[in-house]
């Protein structure tokens, strides 16, 4: 909380009168609104012996033009018998908006709105009444929204955290940083913290292969020359020597490593109880009847 720099004055009869700052006092039982956050001249008049003097107060020192153009003028006497002032006159810039006429009707409590403030602004406060009998004056203001960062948003308009200047909305935005830099509301993910395949595994959860959702960490290692698992070890227990030559291997659907005749694609023979090319069955159609191989016993041909 700021406070204005206030420079007092005493008149002729200043003895009469003794002022003190009053901030914790306005702190916690004078807050009458929420919206306004500044204390300017918070002060307490109190009324001594003999002739009622003058009080006045000088604004100066600072720079108005932070705050929003209205202020707040507060005045309040206090609650109790030996405290309450009789009658007050307030003066600012020698308009009176407050007399003796009118004090006591709200119970001596009273706001008006000040929207012609300036750094030679002045206040003049007559407290009447017994000694000890006091007046509390203060002016509240709203600070100006300002871009403290100075990153050309307000938070206002959005800026999530005013006091980093890469952080607003529309800035670039880094993965995995756990900072919200464009403002949206959340961090943004990695692409190695993304499954793209669906298999529950990311990239940076050991997902070699996060297009392929039956390759992951954990996955069945089968001998299809892939590292399903993702341990690193291609085909692991699987047979991937071509031990016949055929320029396939077991891994590689060689269905028997050791007939070079055999081997998946290879010319399948008709009826005679091989499975050359790996499909599972020996062919028993003579659509696909090898007729090099025919001897001539065979009936159920052409």
């Amino acid at each position: 909380m700021g406070c204005l720099l206030l420079i007092l004055f005493s008149c002729e009869y200043h003895q009469d009168n003794g002022i003190t700052s009053i901030d914790d006092v306005i702190a916690s039982d004078y807050l009458l609104t929420d919206d306004l956050d500044e204390y300017i001249s918070p002060y307490q008049i109190v009324r001594f012996t003999g002739k009622p003097g003058i009080t006045t107060i000088e604004i100066g020192g600072t720079d108005l033009s932070k705050y929003q153009p209205c202020f707040v003028l507060y005045v309040a006497t206090g609650t109790t018998p030996e405290t309450t002032a009789t009658s007050a006159i307030v003066r600012l810039d020698g308009m009176e908006v407050l007399n003796t006429s009118d004090f006591s009707k709200n119970g001596g409590q009273y706001t008006f709105e000040v929207c012609n403030l300036c750094p030679t602004s002045v206040l003049t406060v007559e407290v009447r009444g017994e000694p000890g009998s006091f007046v509390n004056v203060w002016i509240e203001g709203k600070l100006k929204e300002t871009d403290a960062d100075g990153d050309g948003y307000l938070v206002s308009a959005g800026d999530c955290n005013d006091d980093d200047g890469t952080i607003y909305p529309g800035a670039t935005e880094k993965c995995g940083d756990g900072i919200d830099q464009d403002c949206n509301g959340s961090d943004m993910l990695c692409p190695e913290d993304i499954d793209d395949d669906g298999d529950g595994f990311t990239e940076n959860q050991g997902d070699c292969n996060d297009s392929d959702a039956s390759i992951h960490s954990g996955a069945t290692e089968i001998c299809d020359e892939l590292d399903n698992n993702c341990d690193g070890q291609i085909d692991e227990g699987c047979n991937t020597d071509d031990s016949d030559g055929d320029g396939f291997t077991i891994a590689q659907g060689d269905c028997n490593d050791n007939d070079p005749a055999i081997f998946p694609g290879a010319l399948e023979i008709y009826g005679d109880g091989i499975d050359q090319n790996c499909d599972g069955v020996d062919q028993t159609s003579s659509a696909n009847f090898d007729w090099r191989n025919f001897n001539g016993s065979n009936t159920n041909g052409h």
